[in-house]
């Protein structure tokens, strides 16, 4: 048994290490190369006191802390993909209000009303209150001609028999002084319901408009309108509607009426035009 510990000893023990054999007088203590061995008694070899220890390296755990990630590719992807979503919704709100309020605005009147008045701007807005004209819808139309569009001569539609026109200059020469105007005769002659002629981009702005300065039932007939003409009256009645939103702009209507009292259709009578009766060519239905 002796000379098999001194064996295993002597293969066991590498360079620079402590031996277990008699010579030695030492337990064998590994160092480093090979496995180490049994530690044995001196006197007693063949008794093992307790196995080689290993030395071992302190098992340390990592903990991955995560902080604020870096604006890499993946962030501003998410910011593209919400600013694209929010864009989105803007065209479809956008879309949908131009659609409601410029495009597919109610419209249509009854058989009779009190009067017709005529807004004046683009389209084939004199031919459509002349045909209702003739048709007897009304016994009074307004016709207001507050721009060259309308302005030429001194007669400003023809005579039909049993049917009034008006034509006047709006002060100022806007949808607001026509809605003014259209708002003192409304009260003069005790109208409870009056029907616009326009074209379809007007027809909110104009409902808007006329609303302040009247309070019976307001309809509207629209007029026809080149389609080169509709992207412009588009953008022109986005910016013109929102102007006319505030209430400021409603205070304002209803003060000037206040202030001035009957001046604003006393002026506007005196460039008016006032023919009933007589004989006319009967037009086209527009």
């Amino acid at each position: 048994m002796r000379s098999l510990a001194n064996l295993l000893a002597s293969r066991q023990a590498p360079p620079g290490g402590l031996c277990a054999a008699n010579g030695c007088g030492r337990p064998f203590v590994h160092l480093g190369g090979g496995e180490p061995g049994p530690l044995a008694d001196p006197a007693a070899p063949h008794k093992l006191i307790a196995p080689a220890l290993r030395p071992r390296r302190p098992s340390t755990r990592v903990r991955v802390i995560r902080g604020i990630p870096s604006a890499g590719p993946n962030r501003r992807r998410r910011r593209w993909r919400a600013a694209a979503v929010a864009l989105a919704a803007v065209i479809v709100i956008v879309g949908a209000a131009t659609a409601r309020l410029f495009v597919w605005p109610p419209r249509g009147m009854p058989a009779h009303v009190d009067a017709i008045v005529m807004l004046n701007g683009q389209g084939n807005r004199l031919d459509t209150a002349l045909w209702l004209a003739w048709n007897h819808r009304t016994p009074t139309v307004v016709i207001s001609r507050g721009s060259p569009q309308w302005g030429h001569g001194s007669v400003c539609a023809p005579t039909i028999p049993g049917v009034k026109f008006i034509c006047f200059v709006p002060n100022p020469e806007t949808t607001r002084g026509e809605a003014e105007f259209a708002g003192e005769l409304a009260k003069r002659h005790r109208w409870h319901s009056i029907a616009l002629v326009t074209t379809t981009p007007q027809n909110t702005r104009a409902r808007l408009r006329v609303g302040r300065c009247f309070s019976g039932k307001i309809y509207v007939v629209d007029a026809a309108l080149p389609k080169y003409e509709w992207p412009y009256e588009i953008a022109y009645e986005w910016g013109a509607t929102i102007k006319a939103l505030p209430p400021a702009q409603a205070q304002a209507t209803q003060a000037r009426l206040q202030s001035e009292g009957g001046s604003v259709g006393a002026r506007a009578y005196g460039w008016s035009h006032v023919r009933r009766a007589g004989r006319g060519r009967r037009p086209e239905r527009p």
